[in-house]
């Protein structure tokens, strides 16, 4: 009808009907062009037409599918309380100016896949999609606004939202937007904030965000803040490898099925107040968490899961139902870098097993780490608290590292292993208790001083008497008896020479006993140190 048409003056359709076709595509409007309560009973074609001025589409009605298949919109383009009763499309369309779809419903698909939005952003203030709203490839120039403002209601889907490598330069605000469907976000790239949710107030219950479907925002690149605080998720949220440069910030978000963010990487995430229902899970695996905050609340705490992550500056609080919070933590293969063990002491098992997590989580993960793993737990524990300077914790961790490497050693150790190599597990696992007994692993003073003490009145006076009762040579007279075995055995533990020279074999004994005094003194002046400079 209009096809190949050049409009060089106002083009102004107003309250008309068109029962046909209605052809308009590669058309000119160089100048302002209205559609004002216009009905379009069939077929409405503008593929690849060019808007050079004003473009007002205000009360229209489509009736039949409406193509904009590639057009040019070099001004502004409005559609204003439009209904579209069949699908539309806009693949390919070029958008320069603003744009707004205010209060205008789909009952159709709608298809934006690779449109590009200028600077000026675009508004979707009130509408409503009934089916399928697809953004996949678009490009976002300026600002894009879903969400209610003061007069208008929030943005509804009803079925899916897909902005599968979408890439969005400037701000984005989902606040109050609600998603029956699968809400895709995955490979996007965002270069300005990202506004899922926001805490809801009593006055503007209608902020809160709903995500009745997956949320998928997998390996999206968040080059400023992300927000999806006040979320609400229903089924399953899985942003697997995101990258968020600003801040992550889940303030208040609930989870009803979790939410994975396998191998993220985040300069600062925020988890405060987050509450997870029928699956408490959320998995951090694989993440970089280089600072942030962990704030437990009950009652639908959730278990974060840490495998393999690495934990920076978090700071982590809870309350006295979810206290301590580290039994809401899975660690497993976790590095801590930067982590400050003493800011969260209150919020660590009073034995400091950082492995083991609430009783509650029983029915949905239950750990089983091998010996070898939990010693690299407390490893990593221990390097992270040396890191920051926290002797108390290494020291902590330290002791259950040593305590699961010998255990690790008996689990390493099957029967088939080749016999030198058992004999030296078993020496290692000797030589570990034996650490274990005299020194408490290198933290405990009055373990060293209760071990010099069986050596010197017990252990090698009794040995003194028994070599003294079998030699053929006895000792001189001042060094028989009781006492004289003490007197014997405290000068050699002190590497003082006997008053009288001795005859082997007790000689070789006492060359024993102060080569043992040289160690055990070592080893006292050893925790000494340890115990000052905690």
């Amino acid at each position: 009808m209009f096809n190949e048409v050049r409009f060089r003056d106002e083009a102004k359709f107003s309250e008309a009907t068109f029962v046909g076709k209605f052809k308009a595509s590669d058309t000119d409007f160089e100048r302002q062009a209205t559609f004002h309560e216009v009905t379009f009973g069939d077929r409405a074609d503008f593929s690849r037409s060019t808007f050079g001025g004003t473009t007002n589409f205000r009360r229209a009605t489509f009736t039949e599918k409406a193509s904009f298949f590639a057009i040019q919109a070099d001004d502004f383009l409005g559609f204003h309380d439009v209904t579209f009763a069949d699908r539309i499309s806009l693949y390919g369309a070029t958008l320069d100016h603003t744009t707004y779809f205010r209060e205008t419903t789909f009952y159709g698909p709608a298809n934006f896949q690779r449109t590009t939005f200028g600077k000026k952003g675009v508004y979707f203030r009130g509408a409503h999609f009934h089916e399928q709203a697809d953004f996949s490839q678009s490009s976002f120039g300026g600002r894009i606004f879903f969400d209610a403002d003061e007069q208008r209601q929030s943005t509804q889907f009803e079925d899916d939202l897909l902005f599968t490598q979408a890439t969005f330069r400037d701000d984005v605000s989902l606040v109050g937007v609600s998603v029956a469907g699968v809400a895709r976000f995955d490979q996007a790239s965002w270069h300005g904030m990202a506004t899922f949710g926001t805490t809801p107030t009593v006055e503007r219950s209608e902020d809160t965000t709903t995500f009745a479907g997956p949320l998928v925002i997998d390996r999206g690149k968040f080059h400023h803040d992300l927000e999806l605080n006040g979320v609400e998720c229903v089924d399953m949220v899985s942003g697997e490898s995101l990258r968020v440069h600003g801040e992550a910030d889940l303030t208040g978000a609930q989870f009803i099925e979790g939410a994975t963010f396998a191998d993220g990487e985040f300069t600062s995430l925020t988890l405060d107040k987050v509450q997870c229902h029928e699956n408490p899970v959320v998995k951090l695996s694989g993440a970089d968490v280089r600072r942030g905050s962990i704030q437990q609340v009950a009652p639908h705490t959730p278990l974060y899961d840490f495998t393999d992550a690495r934990i920076g500056d978090v700071a982590v609080t809870g309350t006295e139902e979810t206290a301590p919070v580290f039994e809401t933590l899975l660690i497993d293969n976790t590095r801590f870098d930067g982590f400050e063990f003493i800011r969260a002491r209150r919020h660590i098992p009073d034995s400091w097993k950082l492995h083991q997590i609430g009783n509650r989580f029983d029915d949905v993960v239950t750990p089983s780490l091998s010996a070898e793993q939990k010693e690299s737990v407390y490893r990593n524990a221990k390097n992270g608290a040396d890191a920051v300077s926290d002797s108390t914790a290494s020291a902590k961790f330290f002791q259950h590292e040593m305590r699961y490497k010998r255990d690790a050693l008996l689990e390493t150790t099957p029967t088939d292993t080749p016999l030198r190599l058992r004999l030296e597990n078993i020496g290692a696992r000797i030589q570990n208790q034996l650490f274990q007994f005299t020194t408490g692993y290198g933290e405990r003073t009055r373990r060293v001083i209760g071990t010099a003490l069986c050596l010197i009145f017990i252990l090698f006076p009794l040995l003194y008497g028994l070599t003294d009762s079998l030699s053929s040579t006895e000792l001189p007279s001042i060094y028989q008896g009781p006492a004289g075995y003490i007197e014997l055995s405290l000068s050699a533990f002190a590497g003082i020479s006997p008053r009288v020279p001795i005859d082997p074999p007790v000689r070789y004994l006492l060359y024993v006993e102060s080569l043992v005094g040289t160690l055990v003194v070592a080893m006292l002046v050893l925790t000494l140190t340890r115990s000052v400079y905690r």
